[in-house]
């Protein structure tokens, strides 16, 4: 494929192109990688998961458990549960760098309703404060918790996205967002927990780290949904969920 088919720009397609995950443009229509065989990926490391998901596979055993805990806590609060912790990580960082003392970690944690053994979010915090310089930053941190997601899920969301995408420049706006999300199918408002209107708030305040033009990339959509993703346990209620959300 790569000496047949050329980029927008004329550049031929190399084998570094095709990152899993990522999305490509042949003869104008767009495809997403999904993945790559373990010979090439072995070739080419740069294939291999990198940033917040590479972290989330490099922590020890005894941090993935903790991990768990803090993810079957936020469950508890809804799909928007990790999306609402990034919100009250934002609040309590004090030095604004974005990032955490384990001090303000535990603080986070406990305005979320997520509560943990001191020791255990020394353990976490130790995993993530790779140079030991007493802080952690909450962007990775975010990302290991919501891991990466499977083939089937990551379709689902680029589906989604592509429906908002009208114009196909891999942008849109949040006002068009609120409006084609349909909130009577969220699973607070069908348990009763929320009224429509308070879920729409509710929705629109997990994207208050956008700049103020309230644009979204696709690369901040599928983030969102990685929120979601790890709030779910089985493939077919995402699925479900997508699908009903977001009219796919």
């Amino acid at each position: 494929m790569r000496n047949k088919y050329r980029k927008a720009d004329g550049e031929v397609y190399s084998v570094t192109d095709f990152v899993p995950g990522q999305e490509i443009t042949i003869y104008k229509r767009r495809f997403l990688v999904v993945d790559a065989d373990d010979f090439t990926k072995k070739l080419y490391p740069s294939l291999l998961p990198a940033g917040a998901e590479a972290a989330a596979l490099a922590v020890g055993e005894r941090a993935k458990a903790v991990l768990g805990k803090v993810r079957d806590g936020l469950r508890r609060r809804g799909i928007h549960g990790i999306h609402g912790l990034g919100r009250t990580f934002r609040r309590v960082d004090l030095e604004g760098d974005r990032g955490l003392s384990e001090h303000e970690l535990q603080d986070g944690f406990r305005l979320c309703g997520v509560i943990l053994e001191a020791s255990d979010v020394s353990d976490l915090f130790n995993a993530f404060d790779k140079n030991a310089n007493g802080r952690i930053c909450f962007d990775e941190f975010l990302g290991a918790l919501r891991g990466p997601m499977n083939h089937r899920r990551l379709a689902l969301c680029h589906a989604a996205f592509d429906v908002l995408d009208v114009t196909g420049d891999g942008e849109v706006k949040l006002d068009d967002i609120v409006t084609k999300y349909d909130f009577s199918q969220n699973e607070r408002v069908l348990s009763g927990e929320q009224s429509v209107m308070e879920a729409a708030e509710d929705f629109v305040a997990q994207w208050d780290t956008l700049k103020k033009d309230g644009i979204i990339t696709r690369e901040e959509f599928v983030d969102y949904c990685k929120g979601v993703s790890a709030s779910i346990d089985s493939d077919d209620y995402f699925q479900l969920v997508m699908k009903k959300a977001w009219r796919i």
